[in-house]
């Protein structure tokens, strides 16, 4: 999930963020995460899992896994904090580490 709560695909080191459903044969549209021109797309099919087809070469280098986790971790920290106001950020984060 995003910043925004949005879905997220994560594809050879790339994020692509969910767009919609193609009409002609019901595929997911996915566009890269990074690219504000819209230029790469993937299309994965309906139980997303599988990737169908893609479209446009990255004009970025991929992301590192260690960044994803990064971010992966950062986010569940921030929801946590948001769900239980109470606890204490050190708790938040060492029960997201384990």
């Amino acid at each position: 999930m995003s910043e925004r709560n949005k879905e997220l695909a994560v594809v050879n080191g790339y994020k692509h963020r969910f767009v919609g459903v193609r009409k002609c044969d019901q595929l997911l549209k996915w566009c890269c995460f990074s690219d504000k021109n819209f230029t790469t797309f993937i299309f994965s099919n309906s139980e997303k899992k599988i990737v169908i087809d893609s479209k446009g070469e990255h004009n970025h280098p991929a992301d590192t896994p260690n960044k994803i986790e990064k971010q992966v971790l950062r986010e569940n920290c921030k929801r946590r904090a948001e769900e239980s106001v109470s606890s204490k950020p050190i708790k938040i984060i060492r029960t997201e580490l384990l």
